[in-house]
């Protein structure tokens, strides 16, 4: 994931991850995102395009994942920033 998510989104023109922590469970990310896109439609892109490479670099996957075929939970949790931007950064950078 660590390389992969870079990858799809230097594909998505304007777009730019500032700050990420990865985790077992989950991934937080801090980006630029141009109004050009909406937020739901980049995490679907991000997500789709993400499960797509993770289902090519481990065929394994389509056996553990054979019913829903879903690699990664289609949720997440989304937080424009602007005032306390400095603490979102250095808490995500700290994790």
């Amino acid at each position: 994931m660590r390389k992969l998510f870079p990858k799809v989104v230097r594909n998505l023109s304007g777009c730019e991850i500032v700050e990420y922590s990865m985790h077992p469970d989950h991934i937080h990310l801090i980006m630029i995102i141009p109004v050009k896109f909406s937020v739901s439609d980049l995490m679907g892109r991000i997500k789709g395009r993400g499960a797509s490479g993770l289902r090519k670099e481990f065929a394994w996957l389509g056996k553990v994942c054979w019913k829903e075929n879903v690699v990664l939970s289609p949720n997440y949790f989304v937080l424009t920033m602007g005032v306390d931007e400095d603490k979102i950064l250095e808490y995500v950078a700290w994790q």
